[in-house]
């Protein structure tokens, strides 16, 4: 995460630094980390060298040095530390690659906390992580190490014309005297280099001052461009902001401040659409998903609109980063459970009905256990025949010249024999791929469905019936990594079911109707079957029930969700399901006991008119009895009584086959 770190906030205090504690404190993590090691040395308190190890351990981690932060992560876990030192060696060890050491240590953690699950999603991220590694060689993707990388930071490349690049570094030649104490390493400028002759120069000074400075991109006809500045506030922190420009007759306007901007909030790695109208960008705007989440805003009526969060399929509780728009594709990266160790670099696509789809792991040789991101497609570029696309990236992996480097990709276009499920078809000018992809959720609190959803993993060996036009066609099975790929017919409507024991069944639907005479070249759909675990006897809230007063029948906004359930009951004809109604405590008992079961009784009574069995359904009304907040009736909140009043259904028996 370093050249994250590099262009976000920081501090420049310039009172004496008299321990390592306050080094750190101050963020300066190299100076901390010397200092906190003679401590170290000289302390001979168990309790205080377990603290002052783990505090070495992030210091280390927060100048991207791995190797040190697991030696002394390791060391506070012996000394006794506890959990947090565990948690903390078992994400360096993935960020190490050592995805066995990992596993183990996630499993120690889950001990000492008394939860054996609370890790497993890491756990089994390590093993899929591995599996990765070792498939590495089927993948389309080829690297290429770069000649214009230095032993300092290298990063953020953005394809600016043919043969050329700008980047971000901190190497010697940067701009200004200044040092920046995170790093103890000069502070960061943008340069250009010519990748043919390996020539690296300071950029446009338009772009230039003594500020850390970087993360240029522009639009693809070069006439708009965005950059990230970070200046020096009244408090001595370092917050940064992105600046836009404009280019006429060839000159750079000065630079602009984006607008609407929040103060004390960090504004990084722009990205313009093709005609500069949009702006993506990440920031760590509070209330939000996460600590660094990915936003747009459009340029409208001559300024900027007020900036929108993405899909909550790519804002996590995790940090999203560096997106970079390739017209209706992302590309961004996120350190959220599903990388494989730092960040890794995802893709995602609007649909037809411009939702952001689920999103793809690129997964190695493009990622690694170490940071990667800065994606960009070089569209510049003049492409082999079987090159299908060229562009680069940054990682801090093992092998480069620093701590941060620019890596060139090319994606080989795909044979016909890697194309799996279906026959060639000379009629079709074009290929269409199918990249199904099974996932469950993953919650804050472990087997509580009503808890929120931290992340969707991959789930493994999913039997899924391929229905086309109608009719089940065949059966396949999703891979380790909950992938299916196959090849699709033109001009056909799929339908996928996603089954596996101990899982409710779900569906897909993907169609090709009139897609051929649309392509241009072979196309890959992406879709997603998103399966749950049955929990028994356990009740989950259907959200948006809501009746008119003193009333049971059922309202027109109230459809939607019922029509869910409806479709998920038809796919799993084994199921009994309780409807249940709960009322808020006011009114009498009786009162509320007789319109919670008309109220369950009225929605049973839909799922029957909807084709539901009626002996599959039992309806339950329990008044004021059960309420979730168990507040005193006249001192509950508005908000409390909402709660309370609420609609839920449980699965109250197991499957049984041939029912």
């Amino acid at each position: 995460m370093i050249a994250l770190l590099s262009i976000v906030a920081s501090c420049s205090f310039t009172e004496k630094i008299r321990d390592g504690k306050t080094a750190y404190d101050r963020k300066q993590y190299a100076i901390a980390a010397e200092m906190l090691q003679e401590e170290y040395e000289s302390t001979s308190d168990q309790a205080a060298r377990a603290t002052i190890a783990y505090y070495i351990g992030m210091s280390y981690q927060r100048i991207n040095d791995n190797p040190n932060s697991v030696r002394w992560f390791g060391q506070s876990m012996k000394d006794g530390f506890g959990p947090d030192a565990t948690i903390a060696l078992a994400r360096a060890l993935k960020r190490e690659e050592r995805y066995e050491e990992a596993a183990r240590a996630y499993k120690r953690a889950g001990d000492q906390v008394g939860d054996a699950r609370r890790y497993r999603g890491e756990s089994n991220m390590c093993e899929i992580a591995q599996k990765w590694l070792e498939d590495v060689d089927s993948r389309p993707y080829k690297i290429q190490t770069l000649g214009i990388n230095s032993p300092q930071m290298d990063y953020s490349p953005f394809p600016y014309r043919f043969g050329e690049i700008v980047f971000t570094s901190d190497r010697p030649q940067s701009y200004g005297t200044d040092r920046y104490k995170w790093t103890n390493e000069k502070f960061s400028t943008l340069f250009k280099a010519d990748m043919y002759s390996e020539t690296v120069e300071l950029f446009d000074p338009v772009f230039i001052t003594s500020d850390n400075e970087g993360n240029f991109v522009a639009s693809r006809d070069g006439t708009k461009a965005a950059f990230v500045r970070c200046d020096q506030g009244k408090t001595f922190d370092r917050y940064c902001r992105i600046y836009y420009v404009y280019r006429e007759r060839n000159i750079w306007s000065e630079p602009i401040e984006f607008e609407p901007t929040l103060q004390e909030i960090n504004y990084s790695y722009p990205s313009l659409s093709d005609d500069g109208r949009l702006m993506f960008f990440s920031a760590n705007i509070p209330n939000n998903r996460g600590g660094y989440d990915i936003y747009v805003s459009e340029y409208s009526n001559g300024i900027w609109q007020e900036p929108i969060p993405l899909s909550n399929r790519i804002n996590t509780s995790s940090d999203e980063i560096s997106p970079f728009i390739y017209g209706d594709t992302l590309y961004y990266a996120s350190n959220n459970p599903n990388s494989m160790g730092g960040f890794d670099i995802f893709k995602t696509y609007l649909d037809e009905n411009r939702e952001w789809q689920p999103p793809l792991n690129l997964r190695p040789p493009i990622n690694s256990g170490a940071d990667d991101f800065g994606f960009v497609v070089d569209y510049h570029a003049k492409l082999e025949d079987n090159q299908d696309e060229v562009g680069y990236f940054t990682s801090s992996r093992k092998g480069g010249m620093g701590k941060d480097d620019i890596y060139k990709y090319i994606k080989e276009k795909p044979s016909e024999d890697l194309l799996a499920g279906g026959e060639d078809d000379e009629d079709e000018l074009y290929n269409i791929t199918l990249n199904l992809i099974s996932q469950e959720k993953e919650f804050e609190i472990p087997d509580d469905p009503n808890s929120p959803v931290r992340f969707r993993k991959p789930l493994p060996d999913v039997s899924i019936e391929v229905f086309v036009n109608g009719s089940l066609m065949d059966t396949k099975t999703s891979n380790e990594f909950g992938q299916l790929s196959m090849k699709l017919e033109s001009d056909k409507r799929y339908e996928f079911i996603g089954r596996k024991d101990g899982y409710i069944s779900n569906r897909s639907k993907v169609t090709t109707e009139g897609l051929l005479a649309q392509l241009k070249s072979d196309t890959t759909i992406q879709s997603r079957i998103l399966m749950e675990k049955i929990y028994y006897d356990k009740e989950i809230v259907l959200e948006n029930i809501y009746y008119d007063f003193d009333r049971w029948e059922i309202r027109a906004d109230a459809e939607p969700t019922l029509d869910e359930l409806t479709e998920l009951l038809s796919i799993n004809q084994d199921l009994l399901i309780q409807i249940a109604s709960h009322t808020d405590c006011r009114g009498t008992e009786e009162y509320n006991q007789t319109l919670s079961q008309r109220r369950a009784e009225s929605v049973v009574n839909y799922l029957i008119k909807n084709g539901i069995r009626s002996d599959r359904l039992i309806a339950r009304g329990f008044g004021e009895s059960q309420p979730a907040i168990d507040c005193i009736c006249e001192e509950c909140t508005e908000d409390e009584h909402q709660i309370n009043r609420r609609t839920t259904f449980a699965i109250i028996e197991e499957p049984k086959s041939g029912k």
